[in-house]
């Protein structure tokens, strides 16, 4: 069977002490087998919620960088996530594809670094208001899914969660 994800993405909200506070508040709350519970956390609560996240939560980070390592300042790199113990990651938001340029090409990149280096990535792929009205949705979604799992194995696919957001 197929599981249910449900998956929360902070944004830029929550500080570290905010995020141990939401953590031990649903401790004790159950959820049923074929469901997974995901929180996307900004990276300075990563490491704090990693001590003290209990099951079922699961904890992602918001984004990752494409490079294994480099002169990318303020960029975190998949190594970064895995030694705090971070094993999932978003990747090709599109508040990081409309705020910051990010191309199909750089989520490509993104996609394939994440899964070389063991994390799990939930892609996300979607259309802007305008190309929706313009009745290019589906479009604008094929592109981005051909584009980010283009280098993508069929093994590979096991760890990508595809989240569709309009």
């Amino acid at each position: 069977m197929r599981k249910i994800i449900v998956a929360g993405n902070w944004k830029m909200y929550k500080t570290p002490d905010e995020a141990i506070e939401f953590v031990e508040n649903i401790q004790g709350v159950e959820a049923k087998e074929h469901v997974r519970v995901i929180v996307c956390a900004p990276y300075l609560a990563l490491p704090a919620m990693m001590e003290h996240v209990v099951k079922p939560l699961e904890i992602s980070a918001q984004n990752v960088h494409q490079a294994e390592e480099g002169a990318f300042t303020g960029e975190i790199s998949a190594n970064m996530l895995k030694g705090i113990g971070v094993g999932i990651t978003l990747v090709g938001h599109s508040e990081r594809r409309q705020y910051f340029a990010e191309t199909d090409d750089i989520v490509s990149q993104k996609v394939s670094r994440a899964l070389s280096e063991g994390l799990e990535v939930i892609l996300c792929v979607g259309e802007s208001l305008v190309s929706r009205e313009e009745g290019k949705e589906k479009d604008v979604v094929s592109t981005q899914l051909y584009a980010a799992l283009s280098g993508v194995s069929s093994e590979d696919m096991k760890q990508l969660i595809v989240a569709y957001e309009p």
